[in-house]
């Protein structure tokens, strides 16, 4: 894929995840994707989807979500990475790999505040 069609992919993430909409961020999911971060691997949509119900529910409620930082991210071909900041997070990176319009694979990683 070509960097401005893998950047679509974690735009169209970051939107639904801000708005806390499961069903929209669980659509960039390619059915065998993989998440792999401190919490666990976990592999295709029925794994990864009760991950941002908890997400969503526990440590990123609405308000949280609204205020976090997501401005830096570079994109090239199939490689997305962000930095952020907010909520309890005070420095999180995310990887993101991108395959026919999907994401295949998402790495995720934070330092939480005390």
């Amino acid at each position: 894929m070509s960097t401005d069609e893998t950047r679509t992919v974690p735009d169209h993430h970051l939107a639904a995840w801000r708005k806390g909409d499961i069903d929209a961020v669980m659509a960039d999911w390619a059915e065998d994707g993989v998440l792999v971060n401190a919490a666990g691997d976990f592999v295709g949509k029925d794994a990864i989807r009760p991950f941002y119900h908890d997400v969503f529910g526990k440590y990123f409620p609405d308000d949280v979500r609204a205020a976090v930082d997501l401005s830096n991210i570079k994109v090239e071909g199939d490689v997305a990475f962000c930095e952020w900041t907010g909520g309890i997070a005070e420095y999180a990176a995310d990887t993101i790999i991108v395959q026919g319009g999907k994401k295949v694979a998402h790495t995720f990683s934070a330092k939480y505040q005390a």
